[in-house]
């Protein structure tokens, strides 16, 4: 996390700094980052932007937070813990939801592809814990979902769906296509429907 004298900053100054982390998160991983470019960009000296971030994993993973509170605005929560909305309707909100996201905010998508590119463990680590709390969501809404009661393997249902979600996406980004991605979650969510009806 920022330290408080950068949240100190006034909001022109802030959106500066976060803007040149963003353009050097859309053109290289988390390996390559340079924090030169960073400074350069937002016209601050490099002992100042050691005054707001301790090291490259403190600027980077705020980021990520910022980008995530930014597509979680797409997300209608209150539908998705209505307990009368089906499995299938609350995975195809979140779908649609990404879609949306994805189409408005195209320059941070890029950093998804140098995201799914990093080899880092750190970066590793951020994927997994993001799939576990997605995998442990989507349990929840199929187990309260009364028209799958007859679905034992529940976990290996929701496996599947996670990462055929993660194969799907990481395809898109990489051919820069969204209308592909969008494509590929109807085909998808047409299949899971179909299929989980006679599982």
């Amino acid at each position: 996390m920022p330290t408080s004298r950068y949240f100190n900053l006034k909001e022109t100054k802030k959106k500066t700094i976060e803007n040149a982390i963003l353009k050097e998160m859309m053109t290289h991983s988390f390996e390559h980052i340079n924090i030169s470019n960073i400074v350069n960009d937002a016209s601050i000296s490099r002992g100042s932007f050691y005054q707001y971030f301790k090291n490259k994993h403190d600027f980077y993973f705020y980021m990520l937070s910022l980008i995530a509170q930014i597509k979680s605005s797409y997300i209608d929560f209150n539908y998705l813990e209505n307990a009368n909305i089906s499995f299938i309707n609350k995975i195809k909100h979140i779908l649609d939801a990404s879609i949306q996201f994805s189409k408005e905010n195209a320059h941070i998508v890029e950093i998804g592809l140098r995201l799914y590119a990093s080899t880092h463990n750190d970066i590793k680590q951020y994927f997994e814990a993001s799939n576990k709390d997605m995998a442990n969501l989507l349990i929840q809404w199929l187990q309260s979902d009364k028209t799958y009661q007859h679905i034992k393997e529940k976990e290996s249902i929701v496996y599947y769906i996670s990462n055929s979600l993660v194969y799907f996406t990481q395809y898109a980004l990489k051919y820069h296509s969204i209308d592909q991605l969008e494509s590929n979650f109807k085909w998808f969510i047409k299949i899971l429907d179909g299929g989980l009806k006679h599982v």
